[in-house]
């Protein structure tokens, strides 16, 4: 990602939040289309995933999607990018997952997202303990909702 992930926070989550929904975690990922990526912030809440669009600077640009569990249709998790051999494709395949929605009107997402790290040398270039716990609250968002 080309932005600082310190400059966004989860207050940028908190506007969109209902009466009483709690927000478990937050992280990035990638939506890649041809010539350019999307980037996004992924909230998890009790109640729904907020997919919040940013701007190559890390601030919220555009309208957020929301996708509750009944609007979800499928989702799909991969470690890493999804091919390859070699060096790169297993450090991909360590730090990294691919992650695919589908929500019930047909649009499709497909988001690439490092998986964070709370220790190590190398963590804050993977996302650092935030990415970590959005990352998990995500995978237990969808292994319960979909």
């Amino acid at each position: 990602m080309s932005f600082d992930p310190e400059v966004f926070s989860e207050d940028n989550f908190k506007p969109l939040l209902e009466s009483g929904e709690e927000l478990h975690g937050y992280s990035y990922g990638n939506q890649e289309k041809l010539f350019k990526a999307n980037i996004f912030a992924v909230g998890v809440t009790d109640r729904r995933l907020i997919l919040l669009p940013l701007s190559t600077k890390g601030k919220p640009q555009g309208e957020p999607i929301m996708l509750r569990p009944e609007e979800l249709g499928s989702a799909w998790m991969r470690a890493g990018s999804g091919g390859g051999a070699g060096p790169t494709a297993a450090i991909m395949h360590a730090t990294s997952i691919t992650v695919g929605l589908e929500s019930r009107d047909g649009s499709k997402r497909k988001l690439m997202m490092m998986k964070g790290a709370s220790a190590g040398p190398f963590a804050k270039y993977r996302g650092g303990p935030a990415q970590e716990q959005g990352v998990n609250a995500l995978i237990a968002f969808l292994e319960q909702h979909a």
